[in-house]
């Protein structure tokens, strides 16, 4: 046996044992330093189950291997290798590698390992159940990599997500040892394969960029296409940043006051207000913070404000302002003078409020003659007077500087022309009733029912002759309020039909995945029923993806024990059923997949009573023997075994198990759930100690009775 020593030369740390003080090279497997806490390895995705245990076992190992402790987790670092003296050691670091994998695996892993006390055993349980490298992996990964598209991802999220499925595959299936003359030959083609599959998930804008690429000869290596792409994404996201090209956002803050700007920014009379084209700045100048242009009115609308100029002129019809509104501001023609239009020209995009009159103005004042206001003709016009008007009965234009919105309606605008006029109507109210309105005026019971939150009306004229009101009877049959607040689903009728022969018809389904998984790792079980006998399957599975062995091998198992052919199979919509490898199977066998329409579980109604049936047994055998959730799946084998055997009303109260297989059932070999048993274990190597052992009968299945011992 080699018995390790210290180094001078390397620094060491100092471990007691059992006879004496022991001097360990911090290289050595059996070194453990303060720095190698439980801590010390943590991998950033933990484990789940088969779908990432390829990933998360490569980084673990390698964070293991740094700490010279990867001897632990493979086996080959064992306790009966060193000598006595190490052997506190060995048990402190064993400890210390399996708190590493407790650290960084779900609370559903760690129940199913929390009771291992030697690292390696846990390792080879978890590798056992989910290094699973086969066909089903290696069709998954293919599937990811041909439906992923970028989308709303960046380059990068986009090109790691490619990436973390192109080194899983590669890892899993990796390319058989070839000449070596021929290996860049063929790991170019396969690298010409990953960008082309790169390219073909890039978003549309990428098209241009894209269509450049597949015309390089040679073609770029992958590295070389990210980085392109990657440059274009920052060209685009440097362009769609600018203001001055795209414009300014509504809320953007400007924090330069320009010159001459609105009244209420540069102190004056708020009373007055300039035009619109009195705060622009010289010619020559250029304002970087300004905002984008208000839009101006076309030909044809600055044709019909001119023709509505003229026809409404009068010595007093220099126009008038009230007060200048950032938002929402409102032109009115006029409102006043007798045969005069009192039609509001509603503009949300003008400076000023105009009127054509001052008669209509209340408080008016005079306006010093510098001021004037620029037509759409371009031509100036001075402002005479200022004042208050009102518009509608509810709103009143004062001298205020900003008319601030409050969310709510004002009026009412038609569009005529390519002008909006407001309606002079006033907006719609809700008098409010006196308290007696509904005794001194006789209504319609389409009122009351409306009142009443829409009672049917049976109860409605019941309520109505109980407090002695009379009413006018309206049809309310046909409410469509009724109709859309109390619309329900029609009821399914009672199926009738069954099958003629046993396997005609086949009831699936899946059920979970529940939280615990069995200490298999099962999280959901697939259920099967013959709809001639009633005769239910069940087959606990780790994930959907195992649905597709588990019905190849019951349809083999049906042809071969019974000399028959499954005809039809029911299912929901379940991408499980509805996989390419599912029907590709079930077309070249000749069954009929009948789906039910989508949301309507009531049409595979036989195997969704039968899961309820099958999960209230099953619950009452665990709740009877207070056994652990980790053996659910043995009280769902064990609820199938026992249902099989019990008579049924929709077969006329015959079993199951006797319209399969033709002959009544045994169940004097039943025992209760749980119950203590003995078994017998050999012992090879002592005679002396007792052959039996107490254990607990958990089920009686088709194949053997599974026992458990107490200890």
């Amino acid at each position: 046996m080699a018995e390790y020593v210290h180094n001078p030369s390397i620094s060491s740390s100092s471990f007691p044992s059992s006879s004496s003080s022991v001097n360990i090279d911090l290289h050595h497997p059996l070194c453990y330093h303060p720095s190698k806490n439980a801590s010390s390895v943590t991998v950033e995705e933990a484990l789940t189950g088969t779908e990432n245990y390829g990933r998360w076992s490569r980084s673990f190992k390698n964070q293991v291997m740094t700490k010279h402790k990867l001897g632990f987790l493979t086996g080959t670092c064992k306790k009966e290798d060193f000598e006595v003296q190490f052997h506190d050691q060995w048990d402190c670091c064993n400890a210390l590698v399996l708190s590493w994998i407790f650290r960084n695996v779900n609370r559903e892993v760690h129940v199913t390992i929390n009771y291992y006390v030697n690292v390696a055993a846990a390792w080879a349980d978890l590798e056992d159940r989910f290094n699973k490298i086969d066909g089903t992996r290696i069709f998954f990964l293919h599937h990811q990599i041909s439906t992923t598209y970028q989308n709303a991802m960046s380059i990068d999220s986009y090109f790691n997500r490619l990436r973390a499925l192109w080194d899983e595959l590669d890892c899993i299936s990796p390319l058989p040892i070839i000449d070596p003359a021929q290996a860049a030959l063929i790991y170019a083609v396969f690298e010409e394969i990953k960008t082309h599959q790169f390219l073909m998930g890039l978003s549309e804008v990428y098209i241009p960029i894209r269509g450049q690429i597949l015309l390089m000869r040679p073609q770029p290596r992958l590295s070389v296409v990210y980085a392109m792409i990657r440059q274009e994404e920052a060209q685009r996201h440097k362009k769609a940043e600018c203001y001055k090209l795209v414009g300014f956002p509504p809320d953007f803050k400007f924090t330069r006051v320009k010159p001459n700007a609105r009244a209420h920014n540069a102190g004056v009379d708020s009373s007055i207000a300039t035009s619109a084209q009195t705060s622009q700045p010289p010619q020559g100048t250029l304002d970087p913070f300004a905002p984008a242009p208000l839009p101006v009115f076309s030909p044809d609308q600055y044709s019909q404000i001119l023709k509505m100029l003229s026809s409404l002129a009068s010595p007093s019809a220099n126009a008038a302002t009230t007060s200048v509104s950032a938002t929402n501001t409102i032109n009115p023609s006029g409102n006043s003078q007798p045969g005069i239009s009192k039609t509001w020209i509603i503009d949300s995009g003008s400076t000023n409020h105009m009127v054509h009159s001052h008669t209509g103005l209340h408080s008016v004042s005079k306006v010093a003659s510098s001021r004037f206001v620029t037509l759409p003709t371009s031509q100036s016009a001075s402002i005479s007077q200022s004042g208050s008007i009102k518009v509608l009965p509810h709103i009143t234009l004062a001298n205020v500087l900003h008319d601030i919105p409050t969310g709510m309606v004002r009026g009412i605008g038609k569009e005529e022309n390519g002008l909006y006029y407001l309606n002079s109507i006033s907006p719609i109210t809700f008098p409010v009733a006196s308290a007696n309105s509904c005794h001194t005026k006789k209504l319609g019971n389409s009122v009351w029912h409306a009142r009443l939150g829409h009672l049917s009306p049976t109860s409605l004229n019941h309520l109505l002759v109980s407090n002695n009101i009379t009413v006018n009877k309206d049809n309310i049959s046909s409410c469509l309020i009724c109709s859309q607040a109390k619309h329900h689903k029609i009821p399914f009728s009672i199926s009738t039909s069954r099958a003629n022969s046993i396997f005609a018809l086949l009831h699936v389904d899946i059920w979970g995945p529940y939280k615990v998984p069995t200490h298999q790792g099962h999280k959901f079980f697939l259920t099967i029923v013959d709809d001639y006998s009633r005769y239910t399957w069940t087959f606990l599975m780790h994930s959907k993806l195992d649905i597709f062995k588990c019905l190849k091998n019951f349809i083999l198992f049906a042809t071969n024990q019974f000399s028959t052919t499954v005809k039809a199979i029911r299912s929901d919509n379940g991408g499980e059923f509805l996989s390419s490898q599912c029907q590709d199977f079930f077309m070249s066998l000749g069954i009929h997949h009948q789906l039910t329409c989508p949301y309507n579980p009531q049409q595979n109604g036989v195997v969704e009573r039968k899961h309820k049936h099958i999960l209230e047994v099953a619950r009452a055998l665990k709740f009877q023997a207070s056994i652990p959730s980790q053996l659910w799946g043995l009280c769902v084998q064990a609820a199938v075994y026992l249902i099989n055997r019990y008579p049924s009303s929709v077969l006329q109260n015959q079993v199951p198990f006797a319209l399969l297989y033709k002959q009544q059932p045994d169940i004097t070999e039943l025992k209760i759930f749980g119950c203590l048993a003995y078994a017998k274990v050999p012992l090879l190597t002592d005679k002396l100690p007792p052959d039996l052992i107490c254990v607990l009968s958990w089920a009686i299945l088709l194949i053997r009775k599974d026992i458990y011992s107490t200890t």
